[in-house]
């Protein structure tokens, strides 16, 4: 049999050697975490994945206690859960001249749940089994033995997040081509250290940590042909403090933790994106004949 033991419980969040940047290539400016990025991609098109290898680590421990000295979990699964809350997510575009108009692209409001579950399972997977898996990483189990025998159970989850967006856009409403302005993404994650009996519910939450990524720059033009001047006005990306033991009754995101249910946070991204680019749909894509209010005088010159 094993026992949880509740004081071993951990939970942390590693990046070293990442930050929020911003680059602007030939055809892309990138939002990436800057450990494990493909600056290459900002330089093709269509644009190539951004990410080269994951910059954020989430690292959750428990121990379990074995009386009898089992030495596998039997039917006790360990996973990582995220779930992901967007609270910006717009790109602005405008033209040489006002009369030249401005084209939004507001993703955020394409996404029909949010916050949403951040899980992407891989092909033939379902999201309980890309989340409560197996297999090392990112399951790593370690027999110990002694006069206090058990297992030491540590999960991994990482993490990317990142943006390839094009430095011109064609406003169909004004007949001119719009060129990047302002790029806004922030987005807050929690990554919850979830237990239960295979296939069984309920599934209890251990520990949670929380983090956060923010990219806000500006793009000033001196020529539609050479490469805008990034104005970086925030760029962050950092931790919460981890919360050991279950999360406040009616917490939201909890609650997507728990039930694993919804619409998935990547594949709204996706759709939003096609929304946007592809089929040019309001409210998330919205060309204008003029500059956005109080649009700053210096964007081209």
């Amino acid at each position: 049999m094993l026992i949880i033991d509740q004081s071993s419980v951990k939970i942390s969040w590693k990046a070293p050697g990442a930050s929020a940047g911003v680059h602007v290539g030939s055809k892309f400016v990138l939002l990436h975490c800057t450990k494990g990025v493909n600056l290459i991609a900002g330089e093709r098109f269509p644009a190539e994945d951004v990410v080269a290898d994951k910059a954020v680590s989430i690292d959750a421990h428990v121990f379990l206690k074995s009386p009898d000295s089992q030495r596998d979990l039997g039917d006790m699964q360990f996973g990582l859960a995220q779930v992901s809350f967007i609270h910006n997510y717009e790109f602005i575009y405008a033209g040489r001249l006002e009369s030249e108009g401005s084209t939004v692209i507001n993703l955020r409001t394409g996404f029909t749940q949010n916050p949403s579950l951040d899980e992407e399972p891989r092909f033939g997977r379902t999201v309980d089994e890309e989340i409560f898996r197996s297999t090392f990483p990112p399951l790593k189990i370690t027999p110990v033995t002694g006069s206090n025998p058990g297992l030491n159970v540590d999960v991994t989850f990482k993490d990317h997040p990142n943006n390839a967006i094009p430095l011109t856009f064609e406003n169909r409403v004004s007949a001119a081509p719009n060129f990047l302005a302002s790029v806004k993404r922030t987005e807050e994650f929690i990554t919850y250290f979830l237990t239960r009996i295979k296939n069984v519910e309920p599934v209890t939450i251990l520990a949670r940590i929380g983090w956060t990524v923010n990219w806000h720059a500006e793009f000033n033009w001196t020529s539609a042909t050479d490469k805008p001047t990034p104005v970086i006005r925030a760029s962050a990306l950092f931790p919460g403090e981890p919360r050991i033991g279950p999360p406040d009754p009616g917490d939201p995101m909890a609650a997507i933790a728990l039930s694993r249910r919804g619409t998935l946070t990547n594949a709204q991204d996706t759709a939003a994106q096609d929304a946007a680019w592809n089929q040019r749909r309001s409210p998330i894509c919205e060309q204008k004949r003029e500059r956005p209010p109080g649009f700053r005088v210096n964007f081209f010159k």
